[in-house]
């Protein structure tokens, strides 16, 4: 939770023997008072190069903190915050994020309340850097399968994905079953493929 968060923020912030760190904190219940410690320490923190924050509780003010952090973080390149609650407030913070970030090269997004609208504001930066972001959903550009079966996913989601793969050339199967993409969704994957 968000106590354990901020132990871990402070053991980073005065880190001097791990150089590089794939920090994995999903599942741990930690909301937008924890994030926003985990983003102070990425503020000052050189070592942490990957950061699963998948499955948590974060919401538009822990995205918003998370985004502040990366716009001065030049070691992170990936960003796992999938299954939160960032929604449209916190996709555009993070999207500003984006913009100013020279390092991070994939982000995972999907399912986190967003509309087509804040969706279309990360893709649209992810666009404006075509040799740094490569993924807004976490899969990785040479991936030739994804099964994304069962996800929960949405339209928006789909436009996060649709931008994946415009940018893979590899993928040969993708499976989408199970989801609530609606033909809106299923329009924006077809465009891309």
């Amino acid at each position: 939770g968000d106590v354990g968060a901020q132990h871990i923020a402070e053991a980073l912030k005065v880190n001097a023997k791990v150089i590089e760190l794939e920090l994995d904190l999903h599942y741990n219940g930690i909301e937008d008072f924890g994030a926003q410690h985990i983003a102070e320490a990425l503020e000052v923190n050189a070592a942490v190069i990957q950061l699963n924050l998948n499955s948590n509780e974060i919401g538009a003010v822990g995205a918003q903190h998370l985004a502040e952090a990366l716009k001065v973080n030049a070691t992170v390149t990936k960003l796992d915050i999938c299954h939160n609650q960032i929604g449209d407030v916190g996709a555009n913070h993070l999207a500003d994020a984006l913009a100013a970030n020279v390092t991070l090269t994939s982000i995972g997004l999907l399912q986190n309340r967003l509309t087509e609208a804040g969706a279309r504001a990360l893709v649209a930066v992810a666009e404006s850097k075509p040799n740094q972001i490569k993924s807004l959903c976490g899969i990785t550009p040479d991936a030739t399968s994804v099964d994304l079966y069962d996800h929960g996913l949405d339209a928006a989601d789909a436009m996060l994905l649709a931008f994946d793969l415009r940018v893979n050339t590899t993928m040969t199967k993708l499976d989408l079953g199970g989801n609530h993409i609606g033909a809106v969704g299923m329009q924006h994957i077809t465009e891309a493929l």
